[in-house]
C-alpha cells in the first residue's frame, strides 16, 4: 500500500525499481493517494491525482524492463469508492497509457449491493484530522466511515473505521455499467471481488489483501526451453520460459506456492484445456479478418461461449533437444494423427509415392518406404 505522501511516493518507486531490476513482478494500490484536485497543504497547491503518480512507475518501469531482458509486471488496483474511479477505468483508452500496468478495480461488497438496488454511490477519501473542521461528522452526506488500509494522520473511529469525506455521488448502475463496457472494450480494468478475497484468506489476522497475483495450477503445462514442462516441476528452480517464441528467464525460484483459491477450466472446441485463477489473462481474439488479427488480455472469468483464445506462436523458436531424432518423432506424430490404436498393437498405413516414367531412385532414409522400415525397428 503507497501512503498518501510524497516520501512514501518516490520510496516505493525506489523499492519497486530494485523489485523489477531482479525479475520479479510487484503490485501496488493507488486508490491511497488523494484524488484530483485535493488542496495539499504541505505544498500549498492542489494534487495532480494518483493517475499522475501511477504514470511514473509506469515509466519507471518501462525504463528498467528495457535495460534487462524481460518486460516488468505490475499489478495497479484501485478502490470503487475514490472519487477518480472513473478515470482509472478509462486510463489506458489514451495511446500509450499505463503499457507496463494491468489495472483491476477493487470491487467491495457495498458497491454489489448499491448496484442490485439501484443505488446511489458515494465517492470517498479519507480525511486529514486538520480538515475536519467545519464538517458535521455525523451527516452522512459530508463524511461516511469506511474500512481503510492505512490510519496514518486520518480522523479514526474507536472501531477503526476512517473518516472519508464525500467527494460526490453517481448511481452505482451506471458506474457499473462504465466498467462492463470497458472490460469488454478494451479487456480492462479487471474485477477484484475484494471483500470475498480477504474473507477467505488464512492469514486475516495480521494483513489486509489491497492486490492480487494471478496464479495456475500445479499440472499445468508451460512451455520452456528444455520443452513443454508442469509447473509441479519447476517450483523453486530458474527456467526459460517461453512466451510467444520467445525466452524469458524466471528468477532462481522459478514457480513458487501461494495458496488455495478456487479455480476455473478453460476448455477449446480443439481439445486445449487449461486450469487457472478467474483472475488470470488470456488473449482473446476480438477481431479476425483475411490479412489481420487483432486481440486483447481478458480475464479468464470473464470469457464467453465461443470467444477465441489465442494460442502462443513459437514457429520462430529453435527446436526443443528431444529424446528421440527427428524421423522418430516424425513417425510417432503420424502414428497419434493418423494411426489406430489398439489394446495391444497399433496399425499405421502410409503410400509409397507413385512412380514416374522418368523418376529417378528413391532417396534413402526419405519416404514412405523409409518410414516403414522405422516402424518395423520399432
Amino acid at each position: 500500500t503507497i501512503e498518501d505522501s510524497m516520501d512514501d511516493i518516490l520510496g516505493k518507486v525506489h523499492q519497486a525499481g530494485l523489485t523489477l531490476k531482479a525479475g520479479c513482478g510487484i503490485g501496488y494500490e493507488f486508490s491511497t493517494l488523494r484524488p484530483r484536485g485535493a488542496f495539499v497543504a504541505g505544498a500549498g497547491a492542489h494534487t495532480s491525482g494518483p493517475l499522475s503518480f501511477m504514470d511514473i512507475f509506469d515509466k519507471m518501469c518501462f525504463t528498467v524492463s528495457s535495460a534487462g531482458s524481460r518486460r516488468g509486471a505490475q499489478m495497479g488496483t484501485f478502490d470503487v469508492a475514490h472519487p477518480d474511479v472513473r478515470e482509472f477505468i478509462r486510463a489506458k483508452r489514451e495511446d500509450g497509457r499505463l503499457r507496463q500496468f494491468n489495472l483491476s478495480l477493487l470491487i467491495t461488497d457495498d458497491f454489489m449491493q448499491a448496484v442490485e438496488q439501484d443505488a446511489e454511490w458515494p465517492l470517498l477519501f479519507p480525511l486529514a484530522r486538520a480538515e475536519a473542521a467545519g464538517l458535521d461528522l455525523d451527516d452522512p452526506a459530508q463524511v461516511q466511515w469506511r474500512a481503510w488500509p492505512t490510519h496514518r494522520d486520518y480522523l479514526v473511529r474507536d472501531d477503526g473505521r476512517v473518516a472519508c469525506r464525500v467527494y460526490g455521488q453517481l448511481r452505482a448502475r451506471n458506474l457499473w455499467d462504465m466498467i462492463m463496457v470497458s472490460t469488454y472494450d478494451y479487456a480492462e480494468p479487471g474485477f477484484i471481488l475484494i471483500d470475498r478475497v480477504n474473507q477467505m484468506n488464512n492469514t486475516w489476522w495480521c494483513e489486509d489483501i489491497r492486490a492480487t497475483n494471478p496464479c495456475v495450477t500445479a499440472d499445468t503445462w508451460v512451455h520452456t526451453a528444455e520443452g513443454p514442462r508442469q509447473v509441479a516441476e519447476l517450483i523453486g528452480r530458474p527456467f526459460l520460459a517461453r512466451v510467444d517464441g520467445h525466452d524469458h528467464a524466471t528468477t532462481a525460484a522459478g514457480f513458487f506456492r501461494t495458496a488455495r483459491k478456487p479455480v476455473v477450466a478453460v476448455q477449446t472446441r480443439e481439445g486445449h484445456r487449461l486450469r487457472l485463477t478467474a483472475d488470470h489473462r488470456v488473449q482473446r481474439v476480438t477481431q479476425r479478418t483475411h490479412w489481420a488479427l487483432q486481440s486483447q488480455w481478458c480475464e479468464a472469468g470473464r470469457l464467453q461461449p465461443g470467444d477465441e483464445v489465442l494460442l502462443h506462436d513459437h514457429r520462430r523458436a529453435p527446436e526443443w533437444p528431444g529424446a528421440l531424432d527427428h524421423e522418430q518423432g516424425y513417425l510417432l506424430g503420424l502414428l497419434v494423427a493418423d494411426g489406430t490404436l489398439h489394446q495391444q498393437h497399433a496399425v499405421l498405413l502410409v503410400w509409397a509415392p507413385a512412380a514416374v516414367a522418368n523418376g529417378g531412385p528413391v532417396a534413402p532414409g526419405a519416404g514412405a518406404r523409409a518410414l516403414m522400415d522405422e516402424a518395423l525397428r520399432c
